[in-house]
C-alpha cells in the first residue's frame, strides 16, 4: 500500500465548533496583550519590529486549549511529517489579534540560532478563531514553492472559522495586512529534542 505524497501542510476545514472558538477568544479578552516580538540574532532577546511584525499577542495558560490542539499536531506528524517530537511541551499557545493595518511579513517559525528555543521547533499550528466576514485581508499565506505536489508556489489557508493547519516550522509564511475588522487566531509550536530529525 502506497502512502500519500508528502505535503508541507496538513489541514482540517471548519474542524473546531464555532462556540469553542468564541470561548477561546473570550478566555483571553482580559489577558495582558502585548506587541508581537521577533527574536534578535543573538538568540537571547526579543524585540518589537513593528515594520516587520505588527500584531497584538497574549500567551495562553489554559490547559484545555493546549491539550485540544496538541492532538492535531500529533496526528499530522504521524500521517505526514514523521518528526521525532519532544515529549515535553516547551512553549505555550499564543493568541494573536490582528486589527486594521496589522500584519506579519514573511518569516519562518524555526530560528537558525542554535542558542534559541526556536532552533528545535518542528511543527507549527494555526487555528482560525474568527469568522471570515469579521475582517478583510489578514490571509495566512504559505510559500510552498518547490514543496507542493500540485506545483503551486503559495497556499492560502482557509478563512473558515474553526479551521486548523499544521505545517513545517521551516516553511516561509506570513499574514497579509488586515484592511478592516479584527482577525483572531491561535498558534502553537511543537519541538523536537534534536533539530532536523
Amino acid at each position: 500500500m502506497s502512502q500519500a505524497p508528502f505535503s508541507p501542510y496538513w489541514c482540517w476545514e471548519s474542524e473546531i465548533p464555532s462556540d469553542i472558538c468564541d470561548k477561546i477568544v473570550e478566555a483571553h479578552e482580559k489577558s495582558e496583550w502585548k506587541d508581537g516580538t521577533i527574536h534578535t540574532l543573538d538568540g537571547d532577546n526579543t524585540t518589537v519590529e513593528s515594520s516587520y511584525r505588527n500584531v497584538d499577542v497574549c500567551f495562553s495558560d489554559k490547559t484545555w486549549i493546549n491539550a485540544m490542539i496538541y492532538g492535531y499536531i500529533r496526528y499530522a506528524n504521524s500521517y505526514n511529517f514523521g518528526y521525532e517530537l519532544s515529549l515535553h511541551d516547551l512553549e505555550p499557545a499564543q493568541v494573536s489579534r490582528y486589527k486594521e493595518g496589522q500584519f506579519y511579513k514573511k518569516h519562518m517559525d524555526f530560528g537558525p540560532n542554535r542558542n534559541n528555543a526556536t532552533f528545535t521547533r518542528k511543527l507549527s499550528l494555526t487555528l482560525q478563531l474568527s469568522d471570515s466576514d469579521e475582517y478583510e485581508g489578514g490571509d495566512l499565506v504559505l510559500n510552498t514553492e518547490g514543496l507542493d505536489v500540485n506545483g503551486k508556489d503559495t497556499f492560502t489557508f482557509s478563512r473558515a472559522k474553526g479551521s486548523i493547519i499544521v505545517f513545517d516550522s521551516k516553511v516561509v509564511h506570513g499574514v497579509t495586512p488586515v484592511t478592516s475588522g479584527i482577525r483572531h487566531s491561535l498558534v502553537k509550536w511543537v519541538h523536537g529534542e534534536k533539530p532536523f530529525r
